[in-house]
């Protein structure tokens, strides 16, 4: 009994239609979320930063109000450094305990291998060698090319790949 393909009950204009409505909301609720970190960021930055009044000051209560700043400086800035100075501390500890939980399994991460380009460049050059200099493109003919170039496992020399070469030459249409 052959499988009935499952027809959606919501037509594509219809689908369409609220996929549209969907990405206008989260549009309106991007914009509203980003208008609402601003106001946090400046309610923030009020209450923490209340506004100078330099205006009426005289040079000796500038310079009282210069050091202040900067002893609030100096704080801040040793607060900060702590703060990176153990979070450095932290990343490196988790690192080891990773290594030695990696250890105590017995089992190691592989990391990612990139692809190279070698095997490419080897295929380009068996190419040329095969149909006389023609370019080299990735497809049927380069496979059944392969099967007759590349003799089966353990039977590989080098009197065999000059009689697959030739056979090659033969499979392979001129164009």
């Amino acid at each position: 009994m052959p499988e009935q393909e499952k027809k959606s009950k919501i037509s594509a204009s219809r689908k369409l239609m609220l996929k549209s409505l969907m990405v206008a909301k989260a549009k309106e609720e991007l914009e509203q979320e980003l208008i609402d970190k601003e106001e946090e960021k400046q309610r923030y930055l009020d209450e923490k930063v209340p506004a100078l009044q330099t205006s009426r000051m005289s040079f000796a209560e500038l310079q009282e109000l210069c050091q202040e700043l900067h002893t609030k400086i100096d704080v801040v800035d040793e607060e900060r450094y702590d703060i990176e100075a153990k979070v450095l501390h932290n990343t490196r500890e988790i690192k080891d305990l990773n290594i030695k939980v990696l250890d105590l399994r017995g089992k190691f991460k592989r990391p990612n291998l990139r692809r190279s380009r070698k095997r490419t460049q080897r295929r380009k050059r068996q190419w040329k060698s095969v149909t006389g200099g023609r370019t080299w493109r990735p497809c049927l003919e380069w496979r059944a090319a392969r099967r007759c170039l590349m003799p089966p496992r353990g039977q590989r020399s080098e009197q065999s790949h000059g009689v697959e070469t030739e056979e090659v030459m033969m499979l392979i249409p001129a164009r």
